[in-house]
């Protein structure tokens, strides 16, 4: 976007959140810009500066066009040492909302089908980037971890859990148009799950997954 702007990115600098966020300082590191470019704005924080580029938002909420989807696919950050290690097939598990109440039935029932346990907020950026570069079987609760899919560089499926009241197909549309930039296949799929109790903020329910109908959808990867 600098580079049709006609802007110098090695001059200018960069506008983030105070709030330390380890991926956004990851990929800061990962573009050559160092902390003497990157200003902290803090809430409510207004700056002067005589030119400003800002990427437009999509329409949608975290809408990912395939354009950005193609960029984001080319981009790499330098990769953890462990990253050939890191399983193709995993269950994202969570702590507190949006997690799941039977979560070791979940572990055992998809351990048979070859998937390991990860927690991603466990995990350095460049290391959830390498874990999604390679998945090609995911199965998460809704949350911003699935925004890594737009790493995925293989054929991919992918199983999104939902508490029943909440529906968000906003990783479904990462998933669309990861596709369509060129990539390999992603194939979103989603479980629906009762929560715990009702609350009034529907998107925070802890859920109870079905777990036989987990076992069909990793058993149906297998044929």
């Amino acid at each position: 976007m600098c580079e049709e702007q006609g802007v110098d990115l090695s001059r200018a600098k960069v506008a983030v959140s105070r709030a330390r966020i380890e991926a956004v300082d990851a990929c800061l590191r990962a573009l050559g810009i160092g902390e003497d470019r990157v200003v902290r704005m803090g809430q409510f924080e207004q700056i002067e500066a005589d030119e400003v580029v800002a990427a437009s938002v999509p329409s949608c909420t975290l809408g990912v066009t395939a354009e950005a989807a193609r960029t984001l696919r080319a981009f790499r950050a330098p990769l953890d040492a462990q990253a050939a290690r890191h399983p193709r097939r995993f269950v994202v598990l969570r702590r507190g909302l949006r997690s799941f109440l039977n979560e070791h039935e979940v572990v055992d029932a998809l351990a048979p089908f070859g998937f390991a346990a990860v927690r991603l907020e466990s995990m350095p950026f460049e290391a959830q980037q390498a874990l999604f570069a390679g998945a090609e079987a995911v199965v998460a609760p809704h949350g911003a971890g699935l925004v890594n899919l737009a790493w995925s560089q293989r054929a991919c499926e992918v199983l999104e859990v939902f508490p029943e009241r909440y529906l968000n197909p906003c990783f479904r549309r990462v998933c669309a148009s990861a596709s369509a930039s060129g990539g390999a296949a992603i194939r979103h799929g989603f479980l629906v799950s009762p929560p715990a109790r009702e609350r009034v903020d529907r998107a925070s329910d802890r859920m109870q997954v079905d777990i036989a109908a987990l076992r069909a959808w990793a058993a149906a990867l297998s044929r």
